[in-house]
């Protein structure tokens, strides 16, 4: 390696800020410097064991359900969503399918099951459109 490669590679290299930035240093001035990665080991550790006594304690899926937290949908929890959406669309279709069967207003005064919109006060009137 010549003195000009060298030159330049000790130029462009990062400073302490930028490798504790990128978490190749660590900034634990509290700490000597030898024991700085014991304590980094034993914190990931305490860490661990924090998380696997929450997961140990935390409430079956059935207890879930029966306490009414979680509804239980008879499927695979990553088609609950598809389900619902399907349902949806199910009950739209429906809905869509009963109000193009329904009676036009002038059927229904046909059937003596509405009045004649003439006969009715004024304020009362809605506006009749004939059906096709």
């Amino acid at each position: 390696m010549t003195s000009d490669v060298l030159g330049h590679l000790l130029e462009t290299r990062p400073d302490w800020y930028e490798l504790q930035q990128d978490g190749i240093i660590k900034d634990d001035t509290k700490l000597a410097p030898r024991i700085q990665n014991v304590a980094s080991k034993l914190e990931l550790q305490m860490n661990k064991d924090a998380v696997g006594h929450l997961l140990e304690s935390r409430p079956e899926y059935f207890d879930l359900v029966d306490a009414g937290i979680i509804r239980d949908f008879g499927v695979a929890p990553a088609l609950v969503g598809i389900q619902a959406k399907l349902e949806r669309q199910m009950t739209s279709n429906s809905i869509n399918a009963l109000l193009e069967s329904r009676p036009s207003q002038y059927d229904l005064i046909a059937m003596n099951i509405m009045e004649d919109p003439s006969k009715m006060a004024g304020s009362l009137q809605g506006t009749v459109t004939k059906s096709k």
